[in-house]
């Protein structure tokens, strides 16, 4: 949704990658709220940018 591969999102969203990679290999299990507060976020940035507004950058390089 947010055209992004799994390292930008890592660095959008500030999560480690290797974080990322454990929960989607079922290694580790992501806390119910995170997910939750991914999926709002994602949802509110893709209505900003339907909307025209951009109040952040998308993602810096660390």
């Amino acid at each position: 949704m947010l055209d992004m591969n799994r390292t930008e999102f890592s660095r959008y969203m500030d999560i480690p990658l290797r974080t990322l990679e454990e929960w989607e290999a079922g290694r580790r299990q992501m806390p119910e709220y995170v997910l939750r507060l991914i999926a709002y976020y994602v949802k509110v940035q893709k209505l900003m940018k339907e909307k025209g507004i951009e109040l952040e950058e998308r993602y810096e390089q660390k």
